[in-house]
């Protein structure tokens, strides 16, 4: 019985296997395929909002964090799109937006992406001002917090809770 599982198995394996990679077997009507979307999605409207010059937490909010940080061109961040649609009648997209920095500051757009024809400086609704808060840094750890708020001490040292501070003396007059 031993003998006859293991060619059976392996036949099997080998069968299925290579439904897989068939192309005929893809384009059956009732197979049906996902579509596969990597990295960010970048538009045309968003490329038309970077501006040389804006910093690199301005860009951040716009686009989103970049697919590729480059250890070798820190300067450099790249947003890569790709989309594999399930069925053979639609081609495969991609777009691609390379970032260039000098000093935290935009200096150069590269794109595959085509530009808006209409020029954004004479259209009012299409001007965007990005203003990105700075956020508060609380350097305390979730330890030392709870210890504060058990000690009943803030961050600057001071009582949370005042203790009183009079003489045992002249706490308890009789």
């Amino acid at each position: 019985m031993l003998k006859l599982l293991i060619p059976v198995t392996l036949f099997a394996s080998i069968l299925l296997s290579a439904c897989a990679s068939d192309p005929v077997a893809t384009r059956l009507p009732w197979v049906y395929r996902l579509d596969v979307q990597q990295g960010n999605t970048i538009s045309t409207e968003e490329i038309d909002q970077l501006k040389i010059g804006m910093d690199k937490r301005q860009v951040l909010y716009l686009l989103g964090t970049p697919i590729m940080v480059d250890p070798f061109h820190a300067k450099r961040w790249d947003y890569i799109f790709l989309l594999e649609p399930g069925k053979n009648s639609e081609k495969s997209l991609q777009h691609h937006a390379t970032l260039s920095f000098e000093d935290d500051k935009l200096s150069a757009i590269g794109t595959n992406l085509p530009h808006s024809d209409s020029d954004s400086s004479t259209d009012a609704s299409k001007h965007v001002n990005v203003v990105v808060p700075r956020q508060q840094r609380n350097d305390d750890g979730i330890l030392t917090r709870l210890w504060h708020s058990i000690t009943g001490y803030d961050n600057n040292e001071n009582p949370a809770h005042p203790v009183a501070t009079q003489k045992p003396e002249e706490q308890f007059q009789f």
